[in-house]
């Protein structure tokens, strides 16, 4: 099995995850050593960013793409031990977000959408170095990157395997601040 296949499963797979009652602990780095802040993140989101939905049907192999939505889509959306993880359109609902308190611990999973819609504006964002190799480090907690957490990704559209399957090869990412208020 080829790494965009691969990939392209790991994606499908945490999709497949449901709403758990209990929360998980974090496994990745809250920072670099010393403090830094990673390189590919950006102090500021870009302007023009499409939404996941819009991506996922329009993208082309090859292209330059600036794609915005919230770290989600499983229980746990970050792959360990990797820069990649998993982006849901902004615009869908996460659990307890349409004003009906359900319970669920881990509302960025989504798990209160269904699957076929969930599968339809999610894709796999994998974070990748100058050489263009995925970050071998996890990216949970790394600059304000946690689940539920709203970004901007600016990267290249990865070789997609089929149209269910979108992976884009990121070189920034910007956390999105919470609005207040």
């Amino acid at each position: 099995m080829n790494m965009r296949s691969l990939f392209g499963a790991l994606a499908l797979v945490t999709l497949a995850l449901g709403c758990e009652k209990k929360p998980s602990p974090s496994a990745g780095p809250s920072a670099p050593e010393g403090g830094d802040t990673p390189s590919f993140m950006l102090a500021s989101a870009p302007v023009g960013a499409i939404s996941v939905g819009v991506a996922k049907r329009d993208a082309a192999e090859g292209e330059a793409i600036v794609v915005r939505g919230r770290i989600g889509g499983s229980r746990r959306p970050f792959i360990e031990g990797q820069g990649a993880f998993t982006l849901v359109d902004a615009a869908l609902l996460r659990c307890g977000e349409a004003g009906v308190e359900d319970g669920c611990t881990t509302p960025w999973d989504y798990c209160c959408e269904p699957r076929e819609n969930l599968v339809a504006h999610t894709l796999t964002v994998q974070v990748v170095d100058a050489a263009g190799q995925v970050v071998a480090t996890g990216l949970d907690g790394t600059g304000g990157l946690t689940p539920g957490a709203e970004v901007v990704v600016v990267g290249t559209v990865a070789p997609r395997p089929s149209a269910e399957v979108l992976i884009v090869r990121a070189t920034g990412v910007a956390v999105v601040p919470e609005k207040k208020g």
